[in-house]
């Protein structure tokens, strides 16, 4: 694992050397090498979306590497800036290069927009969503411009400050629903997509990653992490989405029920559906609180 001499190319101090890490972190990163070992080289780099945008640098740079050999330098050539892991790259560049990723944030002490990405590729919990399941349809109002939502000023704020088409897509996102067409960033698709082409040694590997994560302060009040290792081992559809009671079961279907019906381009119903009916079903019994939606 190289250092990079100076600077990283993304204005953040550099990353230490795998040497230099502890018996904890190093284990990290051998778990992370040795679990996608197996993986051939990808025939294509770059998503299909990045191309249509222009976006070449990242396959003349990776192109033909193996992932135990992007050193820092080369690291910073191919990720200039954050999303470019989660947005960037096809899955099965994802997942080849995890690994590298992996060592890469575990080394980068000073910075976690690495990380945030990683973890973003499978869960990642909006701060918006710590409002009373309630007011989501609300601030989802506000997000698509209506008017006497906006007039609230405490909901006009969290609007501005996210950005309409983030706050609609982070929600959307994290309530594992898709509109393709309507996408600003992945898709829950996707996220299925990514883990079912993943082994259980993978899967393993990215969850031991995510507890490191955990042990730091920034970390430990992030609820996509236990969200993302729920995912990653299986389990059922209220933990990945961190609901304790049959009552949030029917909380959280109320809310995709009104957010169908008032925004069906954003929330299709026929996406919605799967989700809501499960959590019904899960709230009197007639499903496991064990199932999952195909994970």
């Amino acid at each position: 694992m190289d250092d990079a001499d100076a600077e990283t190319g993304r204005g953040k101090a550099r990353p230490v050397s795998y040497a230099a890490l502890g018996e904890a972190e190093r284990g990290v990163i051998d778990l992370a090498f040795e679990a996608f070992a197996w993986r051939a080289k990808p025939a294509a780099v770059v998503s299909e979306r990045e191309v249509r945008a222009g976006a070449s640098e990242t396959v003349e740079v990776l192109t033909g590497v193996a992932a135990r050999d992007v050193g820092d330098e080369l690291f910073d050539a191919a990720f200039p800036q954050p999303l470019f892991v989660s947005l960037s790259l096809t899955p099965e560049a994802n997942l080849y290069y995890m690994p590298t990723v992996i060592s890469r944030c575990v080394r980068e002490t000073e910075s976690d927009s690495l990380a945030h990405d990683v973890l973003a590729l499978f869960r990642s919990r909006p701060y918006n969503l710590d409002w009373p399941i309630s007011a989501w349809p609300r601030f989802m109002d506000a997000a698509a411009g209506d008017e006497d939502a906006l007039a609230d000023p405490h909901v006009a704020e969290e609007v501005d400050e996210c950005g309409r088409g983030f706050l609609m897509e982070t929600t959307r996102y994290w309530l594992m629903v898709s509109a393709p067409d309507r996408a600003y960033g992945r898709t829950w698709h996707d996220t299925l997509h990514l883990v079912a082409q993943m082994t259980t040694a993978e899967r393993q590997a990215l969850v031991a990653f995510f507890r490191h994560l955990a042990t730091a302060s920034i970390w430990r009040k992030d609820r996509s992490i236990a969200s993302a290792n729920a995912l990653l081992t299986g389990r059922g559809v209220m933990d990945v989405l961190l609901i304790r009671t049959a009552a949030e079961c029917i909380e959280i279907a109320d809310a995709l029920q009104a957010l169908e019906t008032r925004h069906p381009s954003e929330f299709p119903p026929h996406d919605v559906a799967p989700v809501k009916n499960l959590l019904r079903d899960i709230a009197v019994g007639r499903r496991s609180p064990d199932a999952t939606l195909g994970w």
